[in-house]
């Protein structure tokens, strides 16, 4: 009987790749908050990862979410502009094209930053802040504490990778820089002493699954999108339509 549960349970977590990759990394966070978390935020605000506290200030200043979607959304708007005034042809296909990512950007960080703040309140994780000033290390009242018990997942982290995700689909090429800038931020983060180690994970994942999710809507080739603004999403959710791949979807 047993055996039959588990064989089912293989099964499913097979047919969902997302939900297997979730376990592993709550178990991984488990790890990371027992073992890890405490004596690597100790070892980093010891060392001499002291003396570049401004240079991680700075670059942490790339999780923000607040700059990424101004820049996506000027975009947005100057793609759309660009689309009515071209109507159709290849250039008005790149252009197509591009709005999609943009979408595809706007829908993973609405999707993942919920997600982020139910955790952030729901698992109330207390910040390293609060072990250097009165030596505590755990969790607080979920729903009730709010900051600084919040640590668990990183928001900077999710934003960074929700940018590093999209963008690694629109150029598979860079793809190793890109998650590479976005690891920086999520190591900015841990050297200011704003997370520890299982928060930058936790963050990074949620952007990345969410963004995987989110393509296989967006970017469906299944369905003729227009692709114009977030107002016609739900009519191009409702209308699948088989259409020709775009030729920008082949650039690097």
């Amino acid at each position: 009987m047993r055996l039959a549960a588990l064989e089912t349970f293989d099964r499913w977590m097979a047919r969902h790749p997302l939900a297997y990759a979730s376990l592993v990394m709550l178990a991984a966070s488990v790890v990371l908050v027992l073992f890890v978390d405490l004596p690597l935020s100790i070892w980093l605000q010891s060392g001499g990862w002291i003396g570049l506290d401004g240079v991680f200030n700075l670059i942490g200043q790339l999780g923000r979410a607040e700059g990424w979607v101004a820049a996506a959304l000027l975009a947005s708007l100057w793609a759309i502009w660009r689309l009515h005034r071209l109507k159709a042809g290849p250039r008005a296909e790149w252009w197509r094209w591009l709005t999609r990512y943009l979408n595809l950007f706007f829908l993973t960080l609405i999707a993942s930053t919920p997600i982020i703040h139910l955790l952030k309140n729901g698992v109330a994780r207390f910040r390293p802040a609060l072990w250097y000033r009165d030596g505590e290390y755990g969790f607080g009242w979920p729903f009730v504490e709010g900051f600084p018990a919040d640590a668990w997942p990183s928001g900077h982290t999710q934003t960074a990778f929700a940018v590093a995700a999209v963008s690694a689909l629109i150029a598979p090429r860079w793809r190793v820089p890109i998650y590479l800038v976005a690891g920086l931020v999520g190591l900015s983060r841990l050297v200011n002493g704003a997370h520890y180690l299982s928060d930058v994970v936790a963050g990074a994942f949620i952007a990345i699954a969410v963004c995987s999710a989110v393509t296989r809507i967006l970017l469906e080739p299944a369905r003729d999108w227009p692709a114009r603004s977030m107002l016609a999403w739900p009519g191009a959710l409702l209308r699948p339509r088989q259409s020709k791949a775009s030729p920008a979807s082949t650039r690097a």
